[in-house]
């Protein structure tokens, strides 16, 4: 792994470095609040953000080649990849908040098909709109994946902090570009870069595309589970682990 890690090191860009830079004072910086003011829900962190994304990124070249070979339709590859990552990424969620409720297994149990149907019904438009957008418009993968982890600084509410409470802001904005790059990663890694039909625009247009189109198809989803949610309530988790 050591290896791994330092030949990935040497191949990044500088705003690559940059960023892991930034992401390691965050994990620091989670460690002190973990000490200061214990709660299971920055475990959440470590597990999937660190756990999971750690190495699926130093390992990509393998995962690249893995998923890019698996049979179907490239959309719906795209799609299954994007599912299971969500079914995994949910498995983890709903342990750290049975935990902050009082972890039993039967808990974590009942937790986990709620966390699995409330955030497939918002993710799976997600990951359309993110197809869609990147397979008609030329983006890098690097692009893409960044800007899929900008997803997760609007999505988990991170902007308004930056007005105020900037300290918070600045911790937690790397941690929720690199969750939402670890969950859409394998699913990017899954069609060819870039894509064979692209219609050139601006820069700034291409990426309010990928920020905008996606994030309202997301809405569409998180309305229909809201919808459902005021009329079979014990089928999603409880308001307090997901208002």
């Amino acid at each position: 792994m050591t290896d791994e890690l330092r030949r990935t090191w040497s191949e990044m860009q500088t705003g690559d470095r940059v960023f892991l830079g930034w992401l390691g004072v965050a994990a620091a910086a989670l460690v002190l609040v973990l000490i200061v003011a214990y709660s299971p829900i920055y475990f959440y962190f470590y597990l999937w953000t660190l756990g999971v994304g750690v190495p699926l990124f130093v390992h990509r070249d393998r995962v690249r080649r893995f998923v890019a070979r698996l049979p179907g339709h490239p959309l719906l590859r795209f799609m299954a990849l994007g599912t299971l990552m969500v079914l995994s990424e949910e498995t983890v969620a709903a342990l750290v908040n049975s935990m902050k409720e009082g972890f039993t297994p039967g808990l974590w149990a009942e937790r986990i098909p709620q966390f699995w149907l409330f955030n497939l019904m918002v993710f799976l438009p997600l990951f359309l709109g993110w197809y869609l957008v990147s397979r008609r418009f030329p983006f890098s993968r690097h692009e893409a994946i960044y800007l899929a982890g900008a997803v997760g600084v609007y999505s988990e509410h991170i902007l308004p902090y930056w007005i105020t409470d900037p300290i918070v802001a600045a911790i937690f904005t790397p941690v929720e570009i690199a969750t939402y790059a670890v969950i859409a990663l394998p699913a990017f890694l899954s069609v060819p870069w870039p894509a064979p039909i692209v219609r050139p625009l601006p820069t700034w247009v291409r990426y309010v595309a990928f920020l905008v189109i996606p994030v309202l198809l997301a809405g569409v989803g998180a309305f229909g589970a809201e919808t459902l949610r005021g009329i079979v309530p014990n089928w999603f988790p409880p308001r307090s682990e997901i208002p």
